[in-house]
């Protein structure tokens, strides 16, 4: 991969070699990079919008299709809402012969899996474009260190952005070179089009790397080198500046989440652990066994590690 770089890098504002095409890149940084779990997911979503096609409500529509593009995901919005009901049905199936059979805390559970199942399935293209954002937001910084340090040799922003997709990996890679690909297939009419667009869906969560970027698109417009320049050294202190200020408020506001982690996930089964003896002692025939055991072993750690998992999904970049 790095030789196919190498030899586009040198393609690129040559006239005398053949236009630089990024079709073949794209896709194959795409299938080289996806996670296991994102290709599995790829191929239910898809085999079960052959089977049943639920149309999501126009409120979610506009989100759903946001996910999955900046997720690169090759997917439909109805297959997301056919994956999330058929995959709850068995379990509502299930639920009925325990109630019948007198099983209730396993029909409840059954009946909360379900539901579980359609909240986690049908959202499953944000956790993953969030799981995606939160890698990407942790190179910004090594990307526009990079950029810069390009844009000082060469003051192209193309093979800048080329450079940079070729010394980071996935997923800012995948990014980038969608960046270049977009202009390729006339999306839009130039790189800078393109960037721009690129750096609205990091407008809220980082506007330093947005600022950054920025900087170095206006060092372009500048002709003396020396003002050019600092115009870059600008745009890597507003990114490390960006960086440590919401580290720093992350850091100030991981409080009560830890102590939420901590309570759920030490406090509470040291205190059941506690409880339990004396518990069994006066209710041992109204306390069973297997439901105490499936709440303990299952339900509380799947809460501390959806917790965990959300709380790490908000850690900024660097």
């Amino acid at each position: 991969m790095a030789n196919e770089f190498e030899d586009r890098l040198n393609k690129v504002n040559n006239p005398n070699q053949k236009s630089t095409s990024y079709s073949k890149e794209y896709q194959t940084f795409l299938q080289e990079n996806k996670k296991i779990l994102s290709s599995t997911y790829e191929k239910s979503v898809n085999f079960s919008s052959k089977i049943l096609k639920i149309k999501p409500s126009q409120k979610d529509l506009p989100n759903l299709e946001k996910y999955i593009q900046l997720s690169h995901l090759n997917i439909n919005p109805e297959g997301i809402m056919s994956l999330a009901i058929l995959s709850a049905i068995p379990f509502f199936i299930l639920a009925i012969p325990l109630f019948f059979f007198g099983q209730f805390f396993f029909g409840f559970a059954s009946i909360l899996t379900s539901l579980f199942l359609i909240y986690y399935l049908s959202n499953m293209p944000k956790l993953i474009f969030e799981s995606w954002r939160a890698k990407a937001s942790d190179q910004l910084l090594i990307a526009v260190l990079y950029i810069v340090i390009y844009m000082k040799r060469d003051s192209n922003l193309e093979r800048a952005i080329l450079f940079v997709a070729n010394q980071i990996p996935a997923p800012l890679s995948i990014d980038f070179i969608k960046i270049l690909w977009d202009v390729e297939t006339g999306k839009y009419q130039t790189v800078e089009d393109s960037i721009n667009n690129y750096l609205e869906t990091w407008k809220e969560s980082e506007p330093a790397f947005v600022e950054s970027i920025h900087l170095i698109q206006s060092s372009l417009q500048e002709s003396n080198p020396q003002k050019s320049k600092k115009i870059l050294e600008k745009a890597t202190e507003v990114i490390t500046t960006g960086v440590q200020d919401n580290l720093t408020h992350y850091a100030h506001n991981l409080q009560s989440p830890i102590q939420t982690v901590n309570m759920l996930g030490i406090v509470m089964p040291l205190l059941l652990l506690i409880m339990m003896p004396m518990v069994s002692a006066f209710l041992a025939d109204t306390i069973k066994p297997i439901p105490l055991i499936f709440t303990y072993n299952l339900v509380l750690p799947l809460v501390v590690f959806l917790i965990s998992k959300r709380i790490l999904l908000t850690r900024p970049g660097g």
